[in-house]
């Protein structure tokens, strides 16, 4: 179990180095507002470039670890059936096998929202940076 929890301390350092770049990222292009025409659609177009990319692979990193934590959980309920009790799946049970958001309502299903987000963030800059243009 130790191991879902050093991978749950991973995900959770990722998510911090990915809030972290996003918004320095954001930052950046606050600061870019005075700058020329010119240089202002080079910037946004880079900006908004690596922010998508960056977006887009944060997100497929929580896909990651959440794929990985589902077959370490598998891997526990598969020991379990050899002890002669279960804590893990009675959890899971209780919990309705996440399939009613009433009781359980998975991490991952909120995560993945936050890097679209930001992608959509990344997209709005990029119209509103077209739009003053012209």
């Amino acid at each position: 179990m130790q191991m879902a929890d050093k991978v749950s301390q991973r995900r959770m350092a990722s998510n911090t180095f990915f809030t972290s770049i996003n918004s320095a990222m954001l930052a950046v292009y606050g600061m870019m507002v005075s700058s020329t025409i010119i240089q202002r659609s080079v910037l946004l177009a880079a900006l908004t470039s690596a922010g998508l990319l960056l977006s887009l692979t944060w997100y497929f990193t929580i896909r990651s670890y959440s794929q990985l934590n589902s077959g370490k959980f598998k891997v526990v309920q598969q020991l379990e059936k050899l002890l002669p009790t279960s804590p893990y799946d009675a959890e899971w049970t209780a919990l309705g096998r996440g399939e009613n958001r009433r009781l359980y309502w998975p991490m991952t299903h909120v995560e993945r929202w936050v890097p679209l987000l930001f992608a959509a963030a990344y997209v709005a800059l990029l119209v509103l940076g077209l739009l003053e243009r012209y």
